[in-house]
């Protein structure tokens, strides 16, 4: 079992289709991916997987799983803006343990309770679990504040959700 942090980044893109086109919203979606990319990168983690306009990255810490998040946030920000577009990303991570298989996935409360920051906030948001929250630098951590506490059925405790600011 491997601890570090899991990050999910929906790109929530779907109307797209409607008002641009098939061939537009690609390319569209297809630039705003290589952004997510380059987050991911500027972040030091690496792309676990991609599931349509989703993506699955891991960091060894949470300041450099926000570093990504901010990065992935202000550049779609930026590309939306230029085709006068509303910015559509969701970004989530969490802090954990989880097991990495033979080929790269990975499995484990961790990932579902990050692949759950994506349900908590709208568009343009950044939420990560307390756990996630209380590894980041002290004057980043300041900055966050809680959004939602969630009862764990089964499992006793609870988790809690906070929202990191980038604008």
């Amino acid at each position: 079992m491997t601890e570090g942090v899991v990050l999910f980044a929906d790109l929530q893109m779907d109307p797209l289709y409607d008002s641009l086109g098939e061939q537009a919203a690609r390319a569209l979606i297809g630039d705003a991916l290589k952004i997510l990319d380059e987050g991911i990168r500027a972040g030091a983690g690496r792309v676990v997987k991609k599931i349509g306009d989703q993506v699955m990255a891991v960091f060894p810490d949470a300041a450099e799983a926000a570093i990504a998040a901010i990065a992935m946030q202000r550049g779609v920000a930026a590309l939306a803006h230029a085709k006068s577009r509303e910015s559509r990303l969701r970004v989530g991570f969490a802090w954990g343990p989880f097991v990495e298989q033979a080929d790269g996935d990975l499995f484990g409360d961790t990932v579902s309770h990050a692949s759950s920051t994506l349900s908590r906030r709208r568009n343009g948001k950044i939420v990560l679990t307390g756990d996630a929250a209380s590894r980041l630098p002290p004057a980043q951590r300041a900055k966050c504040s809680l959004i939602y506490t969630l009862e764990l059925k089964g499992k006793g405790g609870s988790i809690e959700y906070f929202e990191l600011p980038w604008e």
